[in-house]
């Protein structure tokens, strides 16, 4: 959510009544514990998030603590500004917990809005290769990912998708790769395009049991991590790459929708003809 702040309480640090700021989905965390200390705060025990544990955004108004808060540069409107959250996501798995280093292959499995700004991450931190798998739903985006420079969309069901990520890595597999489907068919991807020695970080959820033999993690030497949210940095880091217009997220903005019509906005993202809905609030 981005927003400017109409009201105060009474140990607001550097905060002021009118600033411009985007909010983490944290609703509330202690500030005081490990992870709080450490830019962790989406581990903090105490974390209340927006829409789960507190009301949540689909308000003109809503309270945010402090810890939460980050300042827009003066380059950014609200609309682009409220995109931070889900390019912070993706940033935290590509760059934080993957540590993509320059010069190495990557795949990004799960062509949704998390997939393609791991995508377009990858590619800025300087990747030799980025291949972007998606499914059939995902074709009529094609265009949209091809214009942000990630190459052609590799099809799932209907490509042969190992041979098409060898094509691409003088056939030896991905350094590292993005789980940001969490479907289990999307860690089997993983585990067959990975290169020997190879990284796969799984930032997307699934609720099923993946089904599949783990033996290629061992065959492979592979190492598997989880991402889980965002840090504090990662938002800060965002912030600025968004200023600088080195991700693009306006091209991913399919709609935007006034608040009445926000179960449209969720439609049209679940049916994949959005990447992204903006909902829009007036006070």
């Amino acid at each position: 959510m981005a927003g400017e702040i109409v009201d105060i309480g009474a140990e607001c640090g550097p905060w002021r009544v009118g600033d411009r700021v985007v909010c983490e989905t944290n609703g509330s965390v202690c500030g005081k514990c490990r992870m709080c200390r450490t830019g962790s705060p989406q581990h903090c025990p105490d974390l209340k998030v927006f829409g789960a544990h507190t009301d949540g955004f689909f308000a003109a108004r809503c309270i945010a603590s402090i810890e939460t808060l980050h300042s827009i540069p003066t380059e950014l409107d609200f609309v682009t500004a409220s995109m931070t959250e889900p390019v912070a996501v993706a940033y935290a798995g590509v760059i934080s917990r993957g540590h993509l280093e320059l010069g190495e292959h990557v795949v990004v499995v799960g062509a949704g809005a998390i997939g393609i700004f791991a995508a377009q991450i990858a590619r800025a931190a300087g990747a030799a290769s980025v291949t972007l798998i998606g499914v059939d739903r995902d074709v009529p985006k094609a265009p949209l990912i091809a214009s942000l420079g990630l190459g052609e969309l590799v099809v799932s069901g209907r490509d042969n998708v190992v041979e098409a990520v060898k094509g691409q890595t003088r056939q030896l597999g991905a350094d590292l790769v993005i789980d940001a489907a969490g479907v289990s068919a999307a860690m089997q991807t993983a585990l067959d395009v990975v290169a020997v020695g190879g990284r796969i970080v799984k930032i997307g959820w699934g609720p099923n049991p993946f089904g599949y033999s783990l033996d290629p993690v061992v065959a492979k030497v592979v190492s598997i991590v989880g991402s889980r949210g965002h840090g504090w940095l990662d938002w800060e880091r965002v912030l600025t790459l968004l200023s600088s217009r080195t991700i693009d997220v306006d091209s991913c903005i399919s709609a935007k929708y006034e608040i009445g019509e926000w179960e449209t906005a969720f439609r049209d993202m679940e049916s994949g003809r959005n990447v992204k809905s903006v909902v829009l609030f007036h006070d």
